[in-house]
């Protein structure tokens, strides 16, 4: 064991922690950087059968909706009808930062780490 806690009790520190914070009374988007964590915990929760909060069933993906054109002098903007079928214009958190001439900072693959890399 990692020292980590089951997914259905982390869900539930996570909606605290966005309850304390006064963050559920307002509006909000919950993001990330794919498609592949969400979609895996929704296969999780249907498997083990525990409550997923309608908040985490949304988001927005950033690689989709990545500024290239700002970046990449080569990218035309395109009209985009539904963000679900639009493919990702980077490659991961790592060729976004390069993009923006930006240094990795902690360790790849760290939640926080990441987090916090993927806001700057």
């Amino acid at each position: 064991m990692d020292g980590g806690v089951p997914i259905e009790e982390a869900v539930l520190m996570f909606h605290k922690f966005l309850k304390d914070a006064g963050v559920l009374g307002s509006e909000f988007a919950m993001m990330s950087c794919g498609d592949y964590d969400a979609k895996a915990l929704k296969r999780e929760a249907e498997f083990k059968k525990f409550f997923v909060p309608s908040y985490m069933k949304e988001w927005i993906n950033i690689k989709k909706v990545f500024p290239l054109h700002k970046y990449d002098s080569e990218v035309e903007e395109k009209k985009i009808d539904k963000i679900k079928k639009v493919r990702p214009v980077v490659k991961g958190m790592t060729d976004m930062l390069e993009k923006c001439s930006l240094d990795l900072l902690g360790r790849h693959h760290s939640g926080i780490d990441d987090s916090f890399n993927i806001a700057r």
